[in-house]
């Protein structure tokens, strides 16, 4: 059963607002900075954007929205729904503004994935490219299994669902890009950003806390996700007891016809 954690949660909800509007000109400037030159990197040639779980946009600039003539947006919350759509306004866009209150990437009734189920909800956006903000390392605790064995069960389905959407994205003719939790806790990782290509956990976690002891990390089902793709990974300080080591991915796709006589 879906649980409130997508009103009330620490990482989301009411809770998220009042943190945003703590630490959003102070704690969260570098990552703020970070993710905005990485959305500037993104250049997709579609004119439509989706964006899939925006929230309120506490951790963006708008200058690489202008881009885009139309911007749909996914998100369960409707206070975020509405203060993103605020802020797009207020940096200035003029395009037309759609709001997707369907569950496109949601956990079913039994709070398990399902990936039939996504893939025909995406198939609906076709023709727009997709942003991935920094949600889909959450899905996998919108839901509780009131046991081990049905917590297990819903990982372990979130987890074939991740790969099933990772190789679907890799045959997408349109572009997409995602920023997403990788690792969480009360450990700082090291200063960030880097680039690089797909580590294995282990690797991960030496090049990013061995020089930290202590603590426990919280694992957000996401290692090995687009696998062939260079990731730019950032440090999120979320407060200052709790980061989140944040792994960036996006691919530009020129959607064209090709004359095969030529």
């Amino acid at each position: 059963m879906i649980s409130l954690s997508y009103i009330i949660n620490p990482s989301g909800g009411i809770i998220y607002h009042l943190r945003a509007i703590r630490y959003r000109t102070s704690l969260w400037v570098p990552f703020r900075r970070e993710i905005s030159r990485w959305l500037r990197s993104w250049n997709p040639s579609e004119r439509e954007l989706l964006i899939i779980g925006c929230s309120a946009g506490h951790c963006f600039d708008f200058d690489w929205a202008q881009r885009f003539e139309k911007i749909a947006l996914n998100e369960p919350d409707p206070l975020a729904r509405k203060i993103f759509a605020i802020r797009l306004r207020s940096s200035g866009y003029k395009g037309h503004i759609q709001v997707v209150k369907d569950n496109l990437i949601g956990p079913n009734e039994l709070g398990t994935f399902q990936w039939s189920k996504t893939e025909t909800a995406l198939q609906r956006f076709e023709q727009s490219a997709l942003l991935f903000s920094n949600c889909l390392g959450q899905l996998p605790f919108l839901t509780e299994g009131p046991t081990e064995s049905e917590s297990t069960l819903i990982h372990s389905s979130f987890e074939k669902w991740r790969d099933q959407l990772s190789a679907w994205l890799e045959k997408r003719n349109q572009s997409w890009a995602s920023f997403h939790d990788l690792l969480s806790g009360g450990i700082e990782p090291k200063p960030t950003p880097i680039e690089s290509q797909l580590m294995e956990e282990s690797e991960l976690i030496r090049t990013f806390y061995g020089h930290r002891s202590g603590g426990v990390l919280q694992d957000h089902f996401m290692m090995g996700f687009l696998p062939t793709y260079r990731r730019t990974l950032l440090n999120w300080a979320l407060h200052r007891s709790r980061w989140h080591l944040i792994e960036a991915i996006h691919s530009n796709r020129m959607h064209s016809l090709i004359n095969p006589t030529q």
